[in-house]
């Protein structure tokens, strides 16, 4: 792809940014003026970048702590019987459920 071409894309995929999400496509087709390809590209851009939005909604630490956490409480939630918590001690489960458990 030539500089032109790329500045080209570059200049409507920045002006099709600024306009509402659901008048895009009829402001491309006029912009492109008939050349798809050139519309298609631009298309493509404005695809992948509402993806990077979304990218990273929560830092990836916290979420993996949230699964390590989830998973241990699930595995070991059994071997906490007799164990002591702060100034509690836990003697028996008594039950569980959606939430967690007892």
């Amino acid at each position: 792809m030539n500089p032109e071409r790329w500045q080209e894309i570059e200049r409507l995929y920045n002006s099709a940014l600024a306009v509402e999400f659901g008048q895009r496509e009829s402001f491309l087709k006029q912009a492109c003026a008939g050349d798809e390809p050139l519309q298609r590209d631009v298309e493509q851009l404005l695809a992948s970048q509402s993806g990077i939005e979304r990218f990273i909604e929560s830092p990836a630490l916290e979420v993996a702590a949230k699964i390590l956490a989830t998973d241990w409480i699930k595995s070991n939630a059994a071997n906490l019987v007799y164990c002591t918590l702060t100034h509690y001690r836990i003697v028996e489960k008594i039950g569980s459920g959606g939430m967690g458990d007892v």
